[in-house]
């Protein structure tokens, strides 16, 4: 150990370049599921169907059977810089304790409710760790839902905007007892409510209790 621990000082002092391009680091990303035959997994990464990905570690949460991931990648430079380069993948920032611009918020909420995720939350309180645990949340709840569902519901912009009582009675009941299965509350719910408002809420019912993304906690 302290020959290794002295080569890496001999290292720094010779090549503080070389290794500094070396340094790993975790950044977020929101990108699209990859499906092969019936396993699925992100797009862009290294997993059993998908040899060609970045081989570098990661930890995702899919939004149930909808096609998106929310993941957490250890990487060098370049493997963040390879990721953000693809054209249907979101990079968070590194710094998740800042606000977002008014700019941004606008960006996020287009971004989220094209792809299927209520967006009109966001605001410039909200830090961008504040954005990734909400919306893992509700991948966490919509995992539920859609296990119990057996397939992706539809959630357009105008089927969010839907009040729950005008949605299929499969979907209803399995939003229903995906909440009564996590725990959630209930009890506030009313039929008027938009499945946005709905889903926002569910999201809430999270609450404070750390999101694992294998080696980072969010």
């Amino acid at each position: 150990m302290k020959r290794f621990a002295l080569v890496m000082l001999l290292l720094v002092m010779l090549f503080p370049a070389a290794v500094e391009a070396q340094e790993m680091s975790v950044r977020f990303y929101l990108m699209p599921v990859l499906r092969v035959e019936n396993y699925r997994g992100p797009m862009y990464l290294f997993w059993r169907m998908n040899p060609t990905g970045l081989n570098v570690p990661w930890s995702c949460k899919d939004y149930g059977k909808i096609d998106i991931m929310i993941c957490a990648v250890n990487g060098e430079q370049a493997d963040h810089g390879w990721l953000v380069a693809q054209a249907d993948v979101v990079q968070l920032p590194a710094n998740m304790d800042a606000n977002l611009t008014a700019g941004q918020v606008n960006v996020v909420r287009d971004w989220l409710e094209n792809h299927q995720i209520p967006g009109d939350w966001v605001s410039p309180s909200d830090t961008w760790r504040g954005v990734a645990r909400t919306v893992t949340q509700l991948f966490l709840y919509m995992q539920r839902v859609t296990h119990i569902l057996g397939y992706a519901p539809s959630l357009t912009p105008a089927n969010l905007n839907r009040q729950l009582n005008e949605l299929p009675a499969d979907v209803l009941a399995s939003m229903q007892q995906a909440a009564t299965e996590l725990g959630y509350d209930l009890t506030p719910v009313r039929m008027n409510w938009t499945v946005r408002r709905y889903l926002k809420y569910m999201s809430d019912q999270w609450g404070t209790r750390p999101i694992y993304f294998g080696f980072i906690t969010l």
